[in-house]
């Protein structure tokens, strides 16, 4: 932890745009040797915009797939007002408001506390499998995936995407059935990656050749087994190429 504190400090005396690339080693090999998550925050606070929103996106479908996957008290605490944060920031800090930022960095160290808790599911699985093959960055990777098999796993989340949905400051939600919730829940998580320019889709990465190597590898990912719902190799084909 020391070590850590002192790493953040150095990050913030460092105003050099070039000693950014050293940070980024360093977080490297920090990242190896601790299991916190505030190095990222420093960092995704300096990087501008346009280097730092797949990071920042990151964030939010590890708070969400921590969410859907957990059954414990302690997780849970974090669910509402973390899914707050990230609704209420992601946008300012792709915008790179100090508020959005400031918001953001917070938001990914709650994050970083639940997903050291919980499992994260077959969205993260399926995006490792793209940053594998394809170098896609993991939070573009997460954010195009996510709306989607949010979708797959809806029936087995009860009511947790009411709680989503509220969170993401839908209105309503009180008055609306199960699947409007559950849609309105999709729907917003579907609209704030659109507002900070995440592609809808994997046609412009995923080629059709490589979808079984891919399922393959998102099966034995070792995130899959958190997910919901039980999903088998069949299913995350048909995920991957309902998004071509």
């Amino acid at each position: 932890m020391h070590t850590a504190v002192m790493f953040v400090f150095l990050i913030f005396i460092m105003s050099n745009a070039a000693d950014i690339f050293i940070i980024l080693l360093m977080q490297k090999f920090l990242s190896y040797c601790f299991d916190i998550d505030i190095y990222k925050c420093a960092i995704a606070i300096l990087l501008k915009p346009k280097k730092s929103p797949s990071r920042l996106i990151t964030v939010r479908g590890y708070m969400l797939f921590d969410y859907l996957c957990c059954h414990s008290g302690f997780c849970l605490k974090f669910r509402d007002s973390n899914t707050e944060l990230i609704a209420k920031h992601l946008r300012g800090a792709v915008e790179n408001t100090k508020e959005g930022r400031e918001g953001m960095a917070l938001g990914q160290y709650i994050a970083g506390m639940g997903f050291s808790n919980v499992g994260l599911g077959i969205v993260h699985s399926m995006a490792h499998a793209l940053g594998a093959v394809y170098d896609t960055p993991h939070g573009v990777a997460n954010a195009i995936l996510l709306p989607t098999v949010m979708e797959y796993n809806a029936d087995a989340t009860g009511t947790k995407y009411a709680d989503i949905a509220r969170a993401m400051g839908v209105k309503g939600v009180d008055g609306m059935t199960q699947e409007e919730y559950r849609k309105a829940a999709v729907d917003a998580v579907r609209q704030l990656s659109q507002d900070v320019g995440i592609p809808a889709d994997l046609r412009e990465i995923v080629r059709e050749e490589d979808i079984d190597f891919l399922a393959d590898s998102a099966v034995a990912d070792a995130c899959a087994p958190g997910n919901p719902k039980d999903a088998s190799k069949e299913d995350i084909i048909a995920l991957y190429r309902s998004l071509m």
